[in-house]
């Protein structure tokens, strides 16, 4: 890909990104919404002192695991699919997508497994356990406010709708929607690209604005990298964009996205050479590899 043809690239992926962000928004929102609102009820019902002994039961990690399987669900499979046809477009190859055991239902199917499968790993598990404490904690801190400052039960509601309502929560699920989002995004547009059964390379494509990190906007003009290999961001091999590797420093609301090139030789896509991604996938062995 040309630069210009990046930049056309990181516009349409923006876009798209966007309207997934939205939808990610909105889910983590009506989660986040939902625990403040139980947060005052129970503060109203059992008062200050029982629901501070109580917090535990409050935030759980099965909630946050079902808002986090209910993100990737949603922005996985649908970037899957936007990278399969991206590939495709680019190689001009005549894909079937209708008829056959690996047609594109096939696929979607398998993409919504690998998503499931996520939860399975012990990154989502630190994820989860993140979000969970940082709930309790948001909570803790208004309580210890409200103590300190001898509020009455109406007063402390509005602290804790401060911390976890208005602009707190709008930032807060902006920050989980991203975050998750890049993450699920990147996974799976690789097995999409996979899915082509053709040999790949990749390229960080990154948003050439004023909020792009240093590291991550120099990536624009390196050039495409064997699909396996890791990108070097600013001294941090990563995978992908939203690869835990590169830290905290590189991944929290990240915006970046990465892109797949098949290899061309002689004037013709380049096919892996074994077994093809459909085989693999019907074996499962794309779900171990995942969450390995």
């Amino acid at each position: 890909m040309t630069l210009n043809e990046r930049q056309r690239y990181a516009i349409n992926a923006g876009r798209f990104q966007r309207r997934m962000e939205r939808r990610a928004v909105k889910i983590a929102r009506a989660f986040l919404q939902a625990k403040a609102n139980s947060a005052i009820a129970r503060l109203e019902d059992g008062g200050i002192d029982a629901f501070r002994e109580r917090i535990e039961e409050f935030a759980t990690t099965f909630e946050v695991r079902t808002l986090l399987q209910e993100l990737y669900n949603v922005v996985g499979p649908a970037y899957a699919e936007r990278e399969f046809d991206l590939v495709a477009s680019r190689t001009r190859m005549a894909l079937k997508r209708e008829g056959g055991l690996f047609n594109i239902g096939f696929f979607s199917r398998k993409w919504m497994q690998v998503m499931r499968s996520l939860m399975a790993s012990e990154e989502t598990a630190r994820r989860i356990t993140n979000i969970t404490e940082t709930t309790r904690r948001l909570i803790r801190e208004a309580l210890e406010r409200a103590q300190l400052e001898r509020l009455d039960i109406r007063a402390t509601a509005r602290v804790i709708s401060e911390v976890l309502g208005g602009k707190a929560l709008r930032n807060r699920a902006l920050l989980i929607a991203r975050t998750e989002s890049t993450r699920a995004a990147n996974i799976a547009a690789e097995m999409g690209a996979e899915t082509t059964g053709l040999k790949l390379e990749k390229l960080w494509i990154a948003t050439a604005d004023s909020r792009t990190r240093p590291a991550h906007r120099a990536m624009l003009g390196k050039k495409a990298i064997p699909k396996d290999a890791l990108f070097n961001v600013g001294g941090a091999m990563m995978k992908h964009p939203g690869d835990p590797a590169g830290g905290v420093a590189n991944i929290a609301n990240c915006r970046c996205c990465v892109t797949y090139v098949p290899v061309i030789r002689n004037g013709t896509a380049v096919p892996v050479d074994a077994p093809d991604l459909p085989q693999r996938m019907a074996r499962n062995e794309i779900l171990q590899e995942q969450t390995a």
